[in-house]
């Protein structure tokens, strides 16, 4: 049995990567942790809210981390660097719920406000930005699909 000690206040909620190799966990000491699921190391402490975290969410491979807090936002993580990449804020109580979609692209929230918010990671300027970073050629329909994930993709023929 692995066991994984570190916080300073009760453990929340738990969250594995997609491949099982990485756990978050989030704690009333107003702290998320990333450990190493084989060695139980702790490799990162994210401190930035004002209150309990109640719920962890991580992506599918790993590299960020969504916490959800009493202090009523959410927050992106860079797990690599254990940066804030966004704060989300809309809620008008506490944050309960965590949860990446399976794309990656947005974030659930549930809260005590009685409310379910669903925040894209991306807005639609930055998805054309990055979609024109990665057309270097005239595409396909089928690869134009690929490279959005699914999403709609608008074809011009000039």
């Amino acid at each position: 049995m692995q066991i994984f000690s570190g916080h300073d206040g009760a453990v929340n909620d738990i969250a594995f990567s997609g491949d099982g190799s990485l756990l978050a966990t989030a704690s009333s000491d107003g702290t998320a942790q990333l450990w190493d699921v084989r060695s139980g190391e702790a490799l990162r402490v994210f401190s930035g809210h004002s209150g309990p975290v109640l719920s962890v969410s991580l992506n599918g491979d790993g590299s960020r981390l969504a916490t959800g807090s009493v202090d009523r936002t959410i927050k992106l993580w860079d797990t690599t660097t254990g940066q804030v990449r966004r704060t989300f804020l809309g809620h008008t109580s506490t944050v309960s719920a965590v949860a990446f979609a399976p794309d990656g692209m947005s974030i659930a929230s549930g809260s005590a406000d009685r409310t379910a918010r669903i925040n894209a990671l991306e807005g639609v300027k930055d998805l054309y930005s990055r979609a024109l970073q990665l057309v270097t050629r005239p595409l396909t329909a089928d690869e134009c699909t690929q490279y959005l994930q699914g999403r709609p993709c608008l074809m011009f023929d000039p």
